[in-house]
């Protein structure tokens, strides 16, 4: 993983640090980023990851492809959090939205 990669995801984490999660719903568009599971970027990743979708009211996350669904499911499902994983945006922000 690059450095600035890791830098951009920390400012992410640090910034919604900030936030009265509770309060918020939370969408992250994964759907750009190449699917990766190497071990260097997976152990750089799972303590950002965990940060970033820790503490909303809802959170879900929209890929590109089937198996980034799977990938990203798995690693929410590893990180105590109940995935919401969807290959369309529409379907997350109805999820989102609802009560």
């Amino acid at each position: 993983m690059s450095s600035h990669a890791l830098y951009a995801h920390a400012d992410v984490v640090e910034t919604l640090s900030m936030l009265s999660r509770r309060h918020f719903r939370l969408l992250v568009d994964l759907s750009p980023a190449p699917l990766r599971s190497d071990p260097e970027f997976e152990s750089v990743i799972a303590p950002l990851r965990k940060a970033m979708f820790t503490g909303f009211a809802r959170t879900a996350a929209v890929v590109r492809t089937a198996a980034g669904r799977m990938q990203v499911s798995r690693h929410l499902r590893s990180d105590g959090i109940d995935p919401h994983v969807y290959v369309d945006e529409e379907e997350a922000r109805t999820y989102l939205t609802g009560p």
